[in-house]
């Protein structure tokens, strides 16, 4: 028994032992280098944010955000500034089936979720599994009528819960870790072609979310969260998900 709490007193310390005397941007940015960890990205956003970086804010609380959804304090952290830079909140809103899919992410991560779909998915698969064999052999002692199909029920509605949630859980984690995924991190313009001379379409500012579609040396073509596709130096465009990371 005393080994058992040892083990879960140290899991439940590990957090603030990882996190101890951790006080600046340097050691946020350390640690967050090392480790993919929403509360690290969270109060590295924090940080930025109270100096006034809204770039290098927007970057790691949508970090936060995409690893923890069911964080509020990150999200609305993330919204104020959005905010800054003239997007309301609703302009973030996901469509309907969207959030509906999305809906198990409010209240756990993707891996409690994928977790709670692999057992609810195998408890509904190895019911039916055993019922069906029961009534294959004809031992179904259960009687006919409205009491098997509320058995049959429950475990053919486990299943798709299951299969439901895991199926959510992928989809989730593909599009929280799209490598394309980038915030710029210091003003200046997008331009038609990847030269410093060309035709400029407009300034982007800092904060504003886009995704890399493509790469050119040292410009990467944009597309911005206001639909906007052009050329845009790469040095002041930061990733979400780095490849070396």
């Amino acid at each position: 028994m005393k080994r058992i709490l040892w083990i879960v007193l140290a899991v439940c310390m590990f957090p603030a032992a990882l996190h101890a005397g951790t006080n600046s941007v340097e050691d946020w940015e350390a640690l967050a280098a090392r480790h993919r960890d929403a509360r690290i990205f969270f109060n590295l956003g924090a940080a930025y944010s109270a100096s006034g970086n809204t770039g290098k804010a927007v970057l790691n609380l949508k970090r936060a955000a995409l690893l923890a959804p069911s964080d509020r304090i990150a999200s609305a952290l993330l919204a104020s500034e959005r905010e800054k830079l003239g997007f309301p909140r609703h302009f973030f809103d996901s469509p309907l089936i969207e959030s509906i899919i999305l809906f198990p992410f409010s209240f756990a991560g993707t891996n409690v979720t994928a977790a709670i779909g692999i057992f609810l998915f195998a408890a509904g698969a190895l019911f039916l599994a055993f019922l069906f064999s029961r009534l294959w052999k004809g031992r179904f002692r259960f009687p006919e009528g409205p009491h098997r199909n509320r058995f049959f029920t429950a475990g053919w509605i486990a299943l798709a819960a299951g299969g439901v949630l895991l199926i959510s859980s992928v989809v989730r984690e593909s599009a929280a870790m799209n490598p394309g995924e980038a915030v710029i991190l210091a003003e200046s313009s997008l331009r038609v072609t990847p030269k410093d001379g060309a035709e400029i379409l407009s300034d982007l500012p800092e904060g504003m979310e886009c995704r890399v579609i493509r790469t050119d040396g040292s410009w990467y073509l944009l597309r911005t969260v206001t639909g906007q596709e052009g050329w845009f130096p790469s040095a002041f465009v930061g990733r979400l998900w780095p490849e070396t990371r």
